[in-house]
């Protein structure tokens, strides 16, 4: 609330101090819910989940490559994946 109204002058019946509108503009710097957002996987990623799938033999390994990836988000694909799946 502090970094939306920079002319805020009282919240919760107190009155607003610099030091907690400092603390706003860096908690809020990268976006509104003070965390970057993600844009997607990462180029290591994409390439490691390229060369997992490449690396399938069957279609039960990449039907278990893409379950991973949707429950993931590609985050734990082992470029080798498709060789070490039972």
């Amino acid at each position: 609330m502090i970094k939306l109204l920079p002319e805020l002058l009282v919240l919760d019946f107190k009155k607003v101090k610099p030091a907690e509108r400092e603390a706003a503009t860096k908690l809020f710097a990268n976006g509104m819910n003070g965390v970057e957002e993600s844009k997607g996987p990462s180029k290591e990623q994409i390439s490691a989940i390229k060369a997992a799938i490449q690396n399938a033999k069957t279609l039960e390994e990449v039907n278990k490559l893409e379950a991973q990836l949707k429950a993931t988000g590609g985050a734990d694909i082992d470029p080798k994946a498709g060789m070490d799946l039972d």
